[in-house]
């Protein structure tokens, strides 16, 4: 597991076995979301501090954005059509043991922006460097 609290405007992680995650906490307004799946934009006040990332777990659950359920993070990536051998290194982003974004995949719809977001926590997977 590696923790993180973000307190930069632009603070790169450690890299891990996922590739490596920058972060920028952004103030709502003007901000407009990137719909690339290597970026995360959360509603930076719902989450609870430091976030975790870890490798997914058997019992995971989350709710996709846009599903007003729960839903197997394994049943998630069936769905999705993900490979075995990709869901082998899938990790996820947790916050307070809640999962907030399946890196690259999809976040969880309780920590996306709304009208009542103020700041937005952007997430960004990097490419791996060579």
């Amino acid at each position: 597991n590696i923790q993180y609290l973000p307190d930069a405007p632009a603070t790169p992680l450690p890299p891990g076995p996922f590739g490596q995650l920058e972060a920028r906490v952004l103030p709502i307004k003007g901000y407009k979301i990137d719909p690339s799946p290597q970026l995360a934009a959360l509603d930076y006040d719902t989450l609870a501090l430091p976030l975790q990332v870890r490798p997914w777990q058997k019992a995971d659950r989350f709710q996709p954005l846009g599903m007003r359920s729960q839903k197997k993070v394994s049943d998630f990536m069936i769905d999705a059509k993900i490979p075995i051998n990709l869901k082998n290194t899938q990790y996820v982003v947790t916050t307070n043991n809640r999962i907030a974004w399946l890196l690259g995949l999809r976040i969880d719809q309780r920590f996306c922006i709304s009208p009542h977001t103020k700041r937005v926590l952007q997430l960004r997977l990097l490419a791996p460097q060579a």
